[in-house]
């Protein structure tokens, strides 16, 4: 068996602000600092060999408190960067609603037909997330990996593993912030969900600042 936590970002400050963050290198908030010292105590006790983690900077810094008492090497994938929302980067929820009013409701109402303007597909998105995470169960096979991602990178890869498929993104879970997600993967390389969306490590208000929705 292959065990993988896939872990999504702390908060950053287009999560607090509510903004379309995507490429955006956006550092962590210091809610964002408080969440990762939980994160570092949870992975205390858990060994793993290897940790992965999107090149941006929240991602980055999430995956080095999950490594705090490791010291494992850490090795950037760009594969598992976030989606590339083109003329969409950085605007607030709110004018969201009022500038791309279609764009926003396929994204909501059925995403896996969503192209960002100037950007990527969801479907690029899924297609990169399904390659990649093969890719390193494939390099890592029987081992225990961390890998660090994005709320929209995870909920596509979620929808693969939970078997909804690309007609079925919408159905997967959009992960809090920190939250760890635990499958094991078979010889085969089928993977089954031992834990899923799993922030108990926070507490209750930190969980409700952890959400996401696309309201503005």
């Amino acid at each position: 068996m292959t065990d993988v936590y896939l872990v999504r970002h702390a908060q950053t400050s287009g999560n607090k602000t509510r903004t379309f963050q995507g490429r955006t290198d956006a550092d962590i908030t210091e809610e964002g600092a408080s969440q990762l010292k939980y994160l570092a105590e949870r992975f205390k006790n858990i060994s793993f060999d290897k940790i992965y983690s999107s090149p941006l900077q929240r991602a980055r810094k999430t995956a080095q408190a999950v490594n705090l008492y490791h010291n494992k090497e850490l090795v950037l994938e760009e594969g598992i960067i976030e989606i590339d929302v083109g003329k969409l980067e950085g605007i607030p929820f709110a004018e969201l609603y009022q500038l791309y009013p279609e764009d926003v409701q396929v994204f909501i109402n059925t995403p896996h037909l969503f192209k960002s303007p100037g950007g990527e597909s969801m479907m690029q998105v899924y297609e990169r997330m399904v390659t990649t995470l093969g890719r390193l169960v494939g390099e890592n096979k029987g081992s225990r990996i961390v890998v660090v991602t994005h709320g929209c990178a995870l909920q596509n890869y979620l929808a693969y593993a939970l078997g909804y498929g690309q007609e079925g993104i919408q159905r997967a879970p959009i992960c809090l912030n920190t939250a760890v997600t635990h499958l094991r993967f078979t010889e085969n390389g089928l993977p089954f969900v031992v834990a899923l969306n799993d922030a108990s490590h926070l507490s209750a208000e930190q969980l409700e600042q952890g959400k996401w929705e696309l309201k503005p």
